[in-house]
């Protein structure tokens, strides 16, 4: 008989035993999509979404720790995004950062989590409870870029004691304009030219600094003109070219022909005339 009572008695004891309750959390982000200009060292703000909830019986807060990968196309820790148009991998250097500064690197390793706590209001409130935790995306200054679309994807990773680790993926959208500048502009050109003489000719330099790969075109206007009564033409050394992402050298050729009498009245006359140079893309 003691040995039947027993038996019943332990497994009464099973049947009462509580199973182990648990929060249950999930991660979520918008990730980021942000215009990158050329140069410049940017810093952009995004944020994650943690989203918990509790059964009655469960602890009435949970802290938890966020940390986040290097993302698809990483080269070793550094994040990179790749261009999505061109079929040989081109990459953009970035990094995820927990403060606007980019001094506080946020990864997943050992004290550079983001860390933060969700709290209930007693023991029967089980709703569900959002907290939303800043991030900043960091990219360093870089030339000679390609313009297109560059992508990548992160993925969060949320631990906690006694809740379900949780992971999450964001999008890392940035896009390169395409950009074009003067890094030089042309200076006078300078004619010294004597009344019925020699043809003359004289240039001016000037460079450019475009996107890698990106068509442009320059032009001079008027090609033509009179100063002081004397004709002179103008040519560039090249009316189209392609960006490299670095300067670009160009010359503008003034040619006066000979013979001109000019309209000169005294010993040495002067004169002037304005063109444009113009950078399309």
């Amino acid at each position: 008989m003691n040995y039947w009572l027993t038996g019943l008695l332990g497994l009464l004891a099973l049947a009462c035993t509580p199973a182990s309750a648990r929060i249950n959390c999930s991660i979520t982000s918008p990730g980021i999509t942000v215009s990158y200009p050329a140069g410049v060292t940017l810093s952009e703000q995004s944020y994650f979404s943690v989203s918990c909830s509790r059964q009655t019986g469960d602890p009435l807060s949970v802290t938890y720790a966020v940390g986040v990968d290097n993302g698809l196309y990483a080269n070793g820790a550094q994040n990179r995004a790749r261009e999505q148009w061109w079929i040989i991998p081109i990459y953009m250097n970035y990094d995820m950062y927990r403060n606007a500064a980019c001094s506080s690197a946020w990864t997943d390793t050992n004290n550079t989590r983001i860390s933060d706590t969700i709290t209930w209001s007693g023991g029967t409130d089980t709703s569900l409870r959002t907290k939303q935790t800043a991030y900043w995306t960091c990219i360093p200054s870089q030339t000679g870029m390609y313009a297109g679309a560059y992508e990548d994807t992160v993925t969060f990773t949320l631990q906690a004691n006694n809740v379900t680790t949780a992971t999450g993926v964001a999008a890392v959208k940035v896009y390169a304009p395409a950009a074009c500048d003067f890094t030089a502009t042309p200076t006078n050109i300078n004619f010294t030219y004597t009344a019925f003489g020699a043809a003359v000719t004289a240039s001016t330099t000037f460079s450019t600094e475009c996107s890698r790969l990106m068509p442009y075109t320059l032009a001079v206007s008027p090609t033509t003109g009179t100063v002081v009564g004397l004709t002179y033409s103008l040519s560039l050394s090249a009316t189209s070219a392609t960006g490299t992402g670095g300067a670009q050298n160009f010359t503008i050729t003034g040619t006066m022909p000979a013979g001109q009498p000019g309209s000169c009245n005294g010993a040495v006359c002067t004169g002037s005339v304005p063109h444009t140079v113009t950078l399309s893309y």
